[in-house]
């Protein structure tokens, strides 16, 4: 019996710790960019959501968010755009907001601090210090104070810690760059660790063989990483039109610097400084900061393919701890059964 009990104890160790691998980013989920801290972007846009820890400081071309599927525009600091914007779902920002120019939001704007907006049809103004508009538009204003739609702060440890954690999984060690045809057949996680230079050195990663039962999570060693142009995850062509996309996790846990041209797949670099070189990326991209104040951003981020399939990141489906716990002791009473 006794033999029984460590059989049980050392299943439910194990199934407990296969369920915290479940690829989750949270609320980051949510977002087609995140970012932990602080943001500049000079350009281009995200087609859905974008959430901002800290300040965002847009430049005057303007960054379009929310265009293509809707999405939120979160700030948890100040809010600064001297170029055109459109929010379909609404703009918060735990500070002030200051637009230049126009803004369009049709789930309205609300800030804790002071706003000014140039022109543009917010919608509906909520803030919590002074007011000042510039255009002809009638709306609604008023004063008081929102919530932020995240919790930023835990939001943020729990990347961290995602991160982390995906980055000790075992799985296949890829050392060699190149054209990579990588085996993510027969469902559930598949993870490929990958040197930074075999990673800079890769022209292509193929997994025709995955599924949509198949998760792909590629672990990237490194601290400073470019990502080569056009590194795409196809399926037979060179272009992102498959929701395969969307099972496909990049993982730079130790990066703090990353440069990216061209992407297929979602990142998660929790602790980097992105800069998108008039890049694109598919799918959610976490960073920790995403451009500088003396060398801004200047990308675009897609959550949908040509074929408008959703390419967000969807995480492999593992059964909840309680789930894996009752199958657990069912197995135990199972084998005690059979010794008596």
């Amino acid at each position: 019996m006794r033999l029984i009990r460590h059989s049980a104890l050392a299943l439910l160790v194990a199934l407990g710790a296969a369920s915290t691998h479940a690829q989750d980013l949270g609320a980051a989920s949510n977002y087609n960019l995140y970012v932990l801290n602080n943001a500049w972007q000079q350009g281009a846009d995200a087609e859905g959501g974008v959430a901002v820890r800290g300040n965002l400081n847009v430049g005057n071309w303007g960054f379009t968010t929310g265009w293509n599927g809707g999405g939120k525009l979160v700030v948890g600091g100040d809010l600064t755009n001297q170029g055109h914007s459109v929010h379909p779902d609404g703009v918060f920002a735990g500070g002030n907001v200051h637009y230049d120019q126009t803004l369009t939001s049709t789930g309205g704007v609300q800030a804790n601090g002071n706003v000014f907006i140039g022109g543009g049809q917010p919608g509906s103004v909520t803030h919590g210090g002074t007011f000042g508009y510039t255009g002809t538009e009638a709306f609604p204003t008023s004063t008081g104070f929102s919530s932020s739609p995240i919790d930023f702060w835990a939001t943020n440890a729990h990347l961290l810690s995602e991160s982390a954690s995906l980055a000790t999984l075992g799985g296949t060690n890829i050392t060699m760059g190149g054209y990579l045809n990588l085996d993510a057949s027969g469902g559930g996680l598949k993870v490929f660790n990958i040197t930074k230079d075999a990673f800079e050195s890769t022209s292509f990663f193929n997994f025709n063989t995955a599924g949509t039962n198949s998760t792909v999570l590629v672990n990237v060693s490194g601290d400073d990483i470019h990502v080569p142009n056009a590194t795409y995850l196809y399926d037979w062509v060179s272009y992102p039109d498959s929701d395969k996309f969307s099972h496909v996790l990049f993982n730079f846990a130790d990066a703090t610097k990353l440069t990216i041209d061209a992407m297929g797949g979602s990142v998660l670099a929790p602790k980097a400084t992105l800069d998108m070189n008039y890049g694109v990326v598919y799918g959610n991209v976490v960073v920790g900061e995403l451009g500088t104040q003396a060398d801004p951003s200047v990308g675009q981020f897609n959550q949908k393919d040509r074929f408008g399939n959703s390419v967000l990141f969807k995480k492999n489906n593992v059964p909840e701890p309680s789930t894996l716990a009752l199958a657990a002791l069912g197995l135990v009473g199972f084998i005690a059964r059979r010794r008596k």
